[in-house]
């Protein structure tokens, strides 16, 4: 008997197994940074933790507040561990690392892109604007 069906059917299977290659992942570091509203949060003890991750290879972090996304280059690193006579206890604490999808931090890569591109073009319409009033 031939085996033409058997064969077909890894044919048609083949693509659609092909295309189901894991994902690849990039670490992430996760830690919880205090942060407040203003000088008046800071003068009077306001504030509150977040959760925001980092992704090293990238050099980007981001977090959620407030359902807004906050991404950013950040100018050191915000996660190292608090030594034990910090007197601030509102150093940042590193909790952990957590896999992310490679995708996820390509569209993190556009967006920061973009952004700093729309950033530009906006500038260069504020210069021809006309000037404050006094």
């Amino acid at each position: 008997m031939p085996r033409f069906p058997g064969i077909l059917f890894l044919c048609l299977m083949f693509p659609l197994l092909a295309g189901s290659e894991p994902e690849k992942k990039d670490r992430a570091v996760v830690y919880q940074v205090w942060v407040v509203e203003g000088a008046m949060d800071m003068i009077h003890g306001g504030g509150h933790w977040i959760r925001e991750i980092h992704l090293p290879d990238a050099n980007i972090s981001f977090n959620v507040e407030d359902d807004r996304l906050n991404c950013f280059v950040p100018e050191a690193a915000r996660y190292a561990e608090p030594k034990a006579d910090a007197a601030d206890s509102h150093a940042p604490r590193r909790l952990g690392e957590i896999e992310v999808e490679a995708t996820f931090v390509a569209s993190l890569e556009r967006l920061l892109k973009e952004r700093d591109e729309a950033r530009d073009a906006a500038k260069g319409y504020l210069s021809t604007a006309p000037p404050l009033e006094k």
